[in-house]
Formats: C-alpha cells, sequence, structure tokens
C-alpha cells in the first residue's frame, strides 16, 4: 500500500510520503530519492506504520546511501 501510495504520487508529479520511489536525474546520470513531503520527517511516519528508517531502506533496497 505504501509503495503504491508513493508511485501514484510520483506519477502525478507530486511529492512522496514514505520514500519509496527514486528518480534518474540525467544531467548527473545517476538516481536519487524522488522529493519527499517534509524530509525531516520521513522516519517518524516510516516508524508510524512499521517501516524501517529510509536509510536502512534504501541500503538494503538500492545498495544507496
Amino acid at each position: 500500500m505504501v509503495r503504491a501510495e508513493d508511485r501514484i504520487a510520483t506519477e502525478r508529479r507530486d511529492l512522496q510520503i514514505y520514500g519509496g520511489q527514486m528518480k534518474y536525474y540525467p544531467e548527473t546520470k545517476s538516481f536519487n530519492l524522488w522529493p519527499v513531503f517534509e524530509p525531516e520527517n520521513i522516519d517518524k511516519r516510516r516508524t508510524e506504520i512499521g517501516l524501517d528508517s529510509i536509510a536502512i531502506f534504501l541500503k538494503n533496497r538500492f545498495d544507496f546511501e
């Protein structure tokens, strides 16, 4: 459900909530996290629904730091 919510937000070019989606930036030829609503609170939102911190998620899922 969370990944779907973020996917829908990115398809609409909105900010994602939980940080599940990456974006490719052609100018730097790299991937980065798609912009997030209130990034300073992302770990709080993730913890509230039982998810790992964004740092752990990105490392485990994408080998991204």
